[in-house]
């Protein structure tokens, strides 16, 4: 019984000593994840201003693309002249989502074909445009087997977001 005992009590001093420095490490790891949360907040503020920034207005040539996974066949429009399109930071093309929700809602109501999703490609160059499009044709076929389907400017356009 005394073996036990004395286990016992050198248990409860072990505890006693490891317990104040396990409350503390947990009091540190909250102090950096408020520290983190502000931080979050600083850069979600910049973000915000930044979109809230007027977008410099480019004339673009861009293009869409859409798969679905149900489905081994992409969709390809020809690449297409987009005037006075919103463009920030040099680089990000502000409206590219619209463009994409235009082509895959045509898909979606054309072909009867649902869950498709679709990205618009974009350069100031139709030059670019067209070496990018190319490369987009050629990696579908040999990597993912796709078979491709191209949507004309016959079928499908885009319409500016101001019209």
């Amino acid at each position: 019984m005394k073996i036990n005992l004395y286990r016992l009590s050198l248990l409860v001093l072990v505890l006693a000593l490891a317990a104040p420095a396990a409350f503390a490490r947990k009091r540190q790891d909250k102090a950096v994840t408020l520290g983190d949360k502000k931080k979050n907040t600083q850069v979600e503020a910049r973000r915000i201003e930044r979109e809230m920034k007027p977008a410099d207005t480019l004339s673009v040539y861009a293009y869409a693309a859409s798969f679905s996974f149900a489905d081994s066949v992409l969709y390809l429009t020809d690449v297409q002249y987009i005037d006075k399109a919103p463009i920030s930071n040099g680089s990000y093309f502000r409206d590219r989502e619209y463009y994409s929700n235009q082509f895959k809602e045509y898909l979606e109501f054309s072909t009867g074909s649902l869950m498709q999703i679709s990205a618009v490609f974009f350069s100031e160059k139709e030059k670019k445009a067209s070496k990018l499009y190319s490369k987009t044709q050629q990696r579908c076929l040999k990597k993912h087997q796709y078979q491709i389907e191209h949507v004309g400017s016959d079928r499908f356009q885009f319409v500016p977001k101001d019209q």
